[in-house]
């Protein structure tokens, strides 16, 4: 019995991760996309939204991943975009601490 419940537990876990991949997947889809029609700004707010979600779920390499998108977007998008990154990096560290 006990058995049954733990590999319950083991597989709705397994298909909850599997089920959060697959969201960023399309997301990041959908990134690339708007990325091809010269779409930078939608992208970048895209991007946002996958930082504030991996965030959320404490998902680290989606959070990494957003993180390096968006500092590139915003150098695309920006002035002194060296500035902005490092601030928005600054502001992500005492966040975490």
């Amino acid at each position: 019995m006990a058995f049954r419940i733990i590999t319950c537990i083991i597989f709705s876990l397994f298909t909850f991760t599997i089920s959060a991949q697959n969201n960023f997947s399309s997301s990041w889809k959908k990134i690339e996309e708007l990325e091809k029609k010269g779409l930078v700004k939608s992208a970048k707010e895209e991007v946002s939204r996958i930082l504030k979600e991996a965030t959320a779920t404490n998902n680290g390499p989606q959070q990494i991943k957003a993180v390096l998108f968006y500092m590139r977007y915003n150098s695309d998008t920006e002035q002194d975009d060296l500035l902005k990154n490092i601030s928005f990096l600054d502001s992500l560290l005492k966040k975490s601490s």
